[in-house]
């Protein structure tokens, strides 16, 4: 499958990155490098497509996004350090 990580240069994002790339799915990272390293995923690089982009940039992460099959989701509940991740795949609209 083909999933759409943003953030994906920073400590939580590469993890799921490097998850993703260990179950054979092709990953696109978005980041706009701002506070996200290279570094993290060192070893990785020809594996994944970046794309250097903001967030803030719809038009272009819809764009992105709506070519993924899945995209992750990390809900991070501060008091236990429980981290939970969820797929979606649903298309943006708007």
């Amino acid at each position: 499958m083909k999933f759409v990580v943003t953030g994906g240069l920073g400590f939580i994002g590469s993890y799921i990155v490097k998850h993703l790339l260990s179950k054979d799915h092709q990953v696109t990272v978005v980041d706009n490098f701002w506070r996200g390293r290279l570094e993290n995923l060192t070893g990785f690089e020809e594996k994944i497509n970046f794309q250097k982009l903001d967030i803030l940039d719809f038009d272009a992460l819809k764009e992105i996004l709506n070519d993924s099959d899945g995209r992750p989701f990390v809900k991070v509940n501060k008091l236990s350090l429980n981290i939970e991740i969820e797929i979606t795949n649903e298309k943006l609209t708007n």
